[in-house]
């Protein structure tokens, strides 16, 4: 079995924290099909409605961080992932079955700029084994878009919620068993940028730590 022991993040010279209990929005669950219905909130990072046409948020895979939005102003940011059950190498010779955001341990990387309006669109891929959910540490929301987010195999969730709070945040899945979920791969990073965004760097990384434990010995090939 895997066990995810400890989880830390590095985006270069972001210098920027983790999870706020201020509250503020709440996410609304819906059915695929169906529109979303935004509720209200805190004024804390609000800076009104979303401006300009809806942005299909760049999603990546680590190492790499999605650009910087460059935008003064708070926009409606669109966000697909899609939850993906699949055999991976884990090392040479070794294999893993690893429940995935995106497709990736750690999963896609979000970023967003505070007083965005986000509808999030979670799908389950139709061969999936287990149900799933995703609970993002930057949402005020019940659960943190958990509880609108409960997704079976073949289907999808979708949610809306505004980034209020600024910072970098981890997100997982919070299905029960959430320690199972967690411990085969299913975490993330969602950034909030501040309205003036970060301080120029040469390079962002994305990196995740987790520790893998198998059903075999250390190096031992096959799957595990």
């Amino acid at each position: 079995m895997k066990r995810l022991l400890l989880a830390i993040a590095i985006v270069a010279a972001a210098g920027l924290a983790g999870c706020s209990s201020d509250s503020g929005s709440a996410g609304t669950s819906v059915a695929k099909g169906t529109v979303a219905v935004e509720t209200g909130g805190s004024a804390k990072g609000d800076f009104g409605p979303p401006q300009g046409e809806p942005i299909k948020a760049v999603l990546t895979s680590p190492p790499h961080v999605p650009p910087a939005t460059n935008r003064n102003y708070p926009a409606k940011v669109i966000v697909d992932l899609e939850v993906i059950e699949k055999e991976m190498p884990i090392s040479e010779g070794v294999t893993y079955t690893f429940w995935t955001f995106g497709g990736t341990v750690p999963g896609s990387f979000i970023r967003v700029r505070q007083g965005d309006t986000v509808e999030f669109h979670l799908k389950n891929a139709p061969d999936s084994k287990m149900p799933h959910n995703i609970d993002l540490h930057g949402v005020t929301g019940p659960g943190g878009g958990a509880a609108s987010s409960f997704t079976a195999p073949g289907h999808e969730s979708q949610f809306t919620f505004k980034a209020l709070n600024q910072g970098l945040y981890v997100y997982h899945c919070a299905t029960a068993p959430v320690g199972m979920h967690i411990a085969n791969g299913m975490y993330g990073l969602i950034l909030v940028e501040p309205p003036e965004g970060l301080s120029p760097v040469d390079h962002e990384y994305y990196v995740m730590q987790g520790d893998f434990y198998t059903t075999g010995k250390y190096r031992e090939k096959g799957h595990q």
